[in-house]
């Protein structure tokens, strides 16, 4: 099968490679064998770089032998935004769902939740989220606080 794509599709494929890239590995600091498959593909992808002349975005590392995006594709691309947007998101919804979880857990007892039926725990649940959501739409972080100490960690 061949497959054709214009210098600007290439590149819209680059911004969405950088997006799945970045799901996969932002918070990994090793290379992690389950996801070599993708790193294969997006090195093969990134191979055509100079052929689509996007040598701009892509560029090959002899040292290391293999291809990377450049600063500019990397830092600068318009898919930065769509990855700022879903990490702000992420954050605030993982938060608002935890804090409310934590909450709900620490209101019930073990029995309560196992014979409690799913729609009221669901219910209960969310009008802690809805509560979560209201207070950091007002406030952001200001009131939230930690019960311990945290101790200077600085030198």
């Amino acid at each position: 099968m061949k497959i054709n794509f214009t210098k600007k599709e290439y590149g819209l494929l680059l911004e969405m490679l950088a997006i799945a890239d970045w799901v996969m590995n932002a918070h990994s600091t090793i290379d992690r064998p389950e996801t070599k498959k993708y790193s294969d593909l997006e090195q093969k992808l990134f191979s055509f770089a100079d052929e689509m002349r996007c040598d701009e975005l892509i560029l090959f590392d002899k040292e290391a032998g293999k291809y990377f995006p450049t600063k500019e594709h990397d830092e600068i691309g318009e898919h930065r935004k769509f990855i700022e947007e879903f990490e702000e998101e992420s954050f605030w919804s993982e938060l608002v769902s935890k804090l409310a979880t934590r909450d709900f857990l620490n209101q019930v007892t073990k029995q309560e939740l196992e014979t409690m039926p799913y729609k009221e725990r669901m219910s209960k649940l969310l009008e802690l989220e809805e509560w979560y959501e209201g207070e950091i739409y007002e406030n952001g972080l200001d009131n939230f606080k930690l019960d311990k100490t945290v101790k200077n960690k600085m030198h």
